[in-house]
C-alpha cells in the first residue's frame, strides 16, 4: 500500500514538471495542426484540469500510454465527451478496466457523419479546442469536486487495492 501511495505521488510529480517545463503558449488551430507533443499536452491538460476524475498515478502512466499509440482516438473521447457534457471519468473507468480500444470503438467517428451531423460536430470541435486552449495557456485553479463525489470516485479505488493485498 505505501508503495503505491510513493508511485501516485511519483506520478503526480512528474505530471506537475511537465506541466512547468512546457512554458509556452498553445496557438488556437485545427486539431490536425498540432504537433504530436501538442497534442498530447492538450489532452493530458484535459484530463487534469476538465477531467473531473480522481486519477492515481497508475492512470496517468496508462493515459500517457494510451496517448502516445491512439492520440487521436483519445481526442474524439474528449469531444464525445464535451459534446454530451460529460468528461473524462469514462476514459479513466475504461483506464482502468483494460476496455480503452472497446471504448474507442463506440465514439463517433467524423468521417461516418452525414454533412449536416459533420458541420454541428466541427463547431462543438472548435469551441472545444478554442476553451482547451484557453484553459491550457491562462491556468486557474479547477473547480473542485463535491464531498460526495470525492467519496464516489476514491471508494472503488481504496476496494481494489485492498482486494490486491
Amino acid at each position: 500500500m505505501i508503495i503505491m501511495c510513493l508511485f501516485d505521488i511519483f506520478a503526480i510529480f512528474w505530471y506537475n514538471m511537465q506541466q512547468i517545463k512546457r512554458g509556452i503558449n498553445m496557438d488556437n488551430k485545427e486539431w490536425g495542426l498540432y504537433t504530436q507533443e501538442e497534442k498530447e499536452a492538450l489532452l493530458h491538460h484535459w484530463l487534469h484540469y476538465h477531467g473531473s476524475a480522481i486519477v492515481s498515478g497508475k492512470d496517468i502512466i496508462k493515459f500517457d500510454v494510451v496517448t502516445k499509440k491512439y492520440t487521436d482516438d483519445i481526442y474524439r473521447v474528449a469531444v464525445t465527451g464535451f459534446i454530451n457534457q460529460m468528461n473524462a471519468k469514462v476514459l479513466v473507468m475504461a483506464l482502468r478496466n483494460n476496455c480503452v480500444e472497446q471504448l474507442f470503438n463506440k465514439v463517433v467517428r467524423k468521417e461516418n457523419l452525414n454533412s449536416t451531423q459533420k458541420e454541428i460536430y466541427e463547431s462543438y470541435e472548435h469551441e472545444f479546442i478554442e476553451m482547451l486552449v484557453n484553459s491550457y495557456n491562462n491556468p486557474k485553479a479547477p473547480t473542485p469536486l463535491s464531498e460526495e463525489e470525492i467519496i464516489n470516485q476514491v471508494k472503488p479505488l481504496l476496494i481494489k487495492r485492498s482486494m490486491q493485498k
